[in-house]
């Protein structure tokens, strides 16, 4: 941290120096020509840097580079202008408004900034009256602390990717190319060439120093302390312009100047010395960025399978809330291939087995080894096992014997297996079984309640057959060239961060959730021990669809309906669900319903006008909905939306023939 506060203020000296030096390089060019010189210096200054330390430059450096420069370009201009009608002292110290706006834009509430922005401003006002007064000059400086602003914030976001100094050379380069081309309209006659370049040399240098110490200080250091270490440069700047002119710098300055001085100081000494809220917001990107890649991962399931959305929101909900995930229904339903396909998504080891009656605590756990035993001990080897494993895929489990049963209770349970005397820690993250049927034997029941979300799959319908076919060999192709989106790291800080979310908001989330719980296992019996975790699967779902954390009680309501259905015992308790779910969904989608069972019945009866005011009456509806909920609750309700939009389509075509 000290280390970073001596690289920022030294940034701030050298800075300070380039005020009255650019200013001497005007008066023997162009100000243009002089910033096409420094730049075009200062890149092939990058060049050698970017080719001896193998530096990358990509697109999105590109970018922002691009941006950059154009701030820089804009901040020349201003200057020019300003010392057209001042000097380069008085542009620096007007410009110095900048540490007091990235204090404003970043929301700083340090302490030491109640002492330091007073001695600041005095400081600079001191300064100021020792200056020559302009009123353009005056505007010139504010708009180049504006400038300044923006550019200050927006290099210390850049930075956080610590690739300063690519983001340094592209904005090299690119200021070069726009200057150069600028000033090809705007050269003027040239005093002193030796001596111009000899300045805009030393410039180069002071500048590409300049840049290397200030993308130091912010990987450690706050935007505002960074910008308030920055502005000793006026200090810095009318030294170095007295000295030039041979002008005695006056008692007002001095105290102007100590001023300034000491405020740099107790900013960099009392603020923030560690960047707590960059670090925060850079956790914050990071978790963002696990989420965007995680919800990629379930986007792409979600296209490539035939209508499985539900189980493939129900895999990526346990995986998110670490919950065991059981699938049932009739072989050739896509069971194992949905969890292939996520363990290729996620470049996760897999585990996988199709347990009966047969299968062996070997098979599950790892052979003995021979070599150890041999010796008189009991070793087993658990490569390739399911300790190793990150995802687990246990087929048709409840035709395992009552070992294998024994071993994977507590597997499920504590993510660890009791073999002999050692207790082994399991790896797997979540386990997913599948079976053709629910368990009706009583000592299955403990096993089954262990897997607290569940999907009930069946065959396609036979309308959907061409549908299916198609869909199919697309997935056949795509599966042999998948590539991960994303990684089980990005699954654990996702994770990680939903089980802070839920203690954060414990009791707002228990008030929005329990209500519907309470009214739900009136109908379908729910444990005690699923029940207590509803929020972190509402968390998990809402993650999903929205890409984020939101505490919106309606958004809550919504995902706890969705969750419900992965709660149910058996497939019998569907109808229970879609019952409860159409009495508890918005009044619009309700309506949607009515209004296609009086269709159908008008239909039958011969009534067509009146059936296409109907559906027309429909389609109004709908659209409404999409337009007015916008992708948060439609989200929820996507299901529902596909299956009112095929049935509408399919009544429309009827009614047209």
């Amino acid at each position: 941290m000290r280390r970073a506060v001596v690289y920022a203020i030294t940034a701030g000296i050298l800075w300070g120096v380039t005020y009255p030096l650019t200013e001497l390089a005007i008066t023997l060019g162009n100000y243009l020509l002089v910033t096409f010189l420094v730049y075009l210096m200062l890149t092939m200054i990058g060049i050698v840097e970017m080719r001896s330390r193998k530096i990358l430059i990509d697109e999105k450096v590109l970018a922002r580079g691009s941006i950059l420069a154009t701030l820089n370009i804009i901040s020349m201009a201003l200057f020019y202008i300003g010392v057209k009608y001042t000097n380069a002292a008085f542009i620096a110290f007007i410009a110095q408004l900048y540490p007091i706006l990235t204090m404003i834009v970043d929301g700083y509430n340090g302490k030491a900034a109640l002492i330091t922005v007073p001695l600041y401003t005095i400081g600079v006002f001191l300064l100021f009256k020792a200056t020559r007064y302009n009123i353009i000059g005056l505007v010139a400086g504010i708009a180049l602390a504006v400038v300044y602003t923006i550019y200050v914030v927006l290099y210390n976001r850049f930075c956080e990717d610590h690739d300063f100094e690519a983001l340094n050379i592209a904005t090299y380069m690119i200021t070069a190319a726009m200057s150069g081309a600028l000033s090809m309209f705007t050269i003027g006659r040239v005093r002193n060439i030796i001596e111009l370049l000899a300045i805009c040399t030393l410039l180069a240098v002071i500048v590409h120093v300049c840049y290397m110490l200030e993308g130091m200080s912010h990987e450690d250091l706050d935007s505002t302390i960074v910008a308030f270490a920055l502005s000793i440069e006026p200090v810095s700047a009318i030294v170095v312009e007295s000295m030039l002119h041979r002008i005695v710098i006056t008692p007002t300055e001095i105290v102007g100047m100590i001023l300034v001085t000491s405020s740099v100081i107790i900013i960099c000494i009392g603020g923030r010395p560690i960047n707590e809220r960059r670090q925060t917001t850079h956790v914050e990107t990071s978790l963002k960025s696990s989420i965007e890649r995680i919800r990629k991962a379930y986007l792409k399931m979600q296209s490539m399978f035939y209508k499985l959305e539900d189980e493939i929101t129900g895999i990526f909900m346990s995986l998110l809330s670490r919950e065991n995930y059981v699938l049932i229904g009739p072989p050739g339903t896509g069971k194992t291939t949905l969890i292939y396909t996520l363990s290729k998504l996620l470049n996760a080891k897999w585990f996988y087995r199709q347990l009966t009656k047969f299968t062996d605590l070997e098979e599950i756990l790892g052979p003995i080894d021979i070599a150890e035993l041999l010796k008189g001990r009991v070793v087993r080897i658990y490569a390739n096992s399911i300790v190793e494993s990150d995802l687990a895929l246990l087929d048709e489990i409840f035709n395992a014997s009552s070992a294998i049963l024994n071993t994977l209770l507590s597997i499920l349970n504590e993510r660890v297996i009791y073999d002999g005397d050692k207790v082994i820690p399991v790896k797997t993250w979540t386990v997913y079984a599948s079976s053709n049927r629910v368990p009706e034997d009583e000592e299955l029941q403990a096993l089954y309640d262990r897997f607290p979300l569940r999907s009930f799959l069946s065959y396609a319908m036979p309308e959907e057959t061409e549908n299916l076919i198609i869909k199919g060999w697309l997935l056949r192709r795509e599966l042999e060239s998948l590539s991960s989106v994303a990684s089980m790291s990005d699954v654990k800080m996702c994770h990680d961060s939903l089980l802070g979310f839920v203690y954060s908001n414990l009791e707002a989330l228990a008030r929005h959730v329990s209500p519907i719980i309470a009214s739900f296992i009136e109908h379908v019996p729910v444990s005690n021990r699923t029940r207590v975790k509803v929020a972190l699967y509402v968390a998990s779902l809402i993650a999903l669809e929205l890409g984020d954390l939101v505490l919106d009680p309606y958004t809550i309501r919504i995902a706890t309906l969705r969750v419900l259905k992965y709660l149910i015992n058996n497939r019998e308790q569907l109808s229970e669900y879609h019952t409860f779910v159409k009495a508890h969904m918005p009044d619009e989608l309700s309506r949607l319903y009515e209004l296609i069972s009086e269709i159908k019945a008008l239909i039958n009866n011969l009534l067509f006008d009146k059936a296409r005011e109907r559906l027309e009456e429909a389609y109004e509806i709908l659209n409404d909905v999409k337009n007015r909920w916008g992708p948060t609750v439609s989200a929820f309700f996507r299901t529902e939306i596909q299956e009112i939009e095929n049935i509408m389509t399919r009544l429309r075509e009827s009614l047209e023939t």
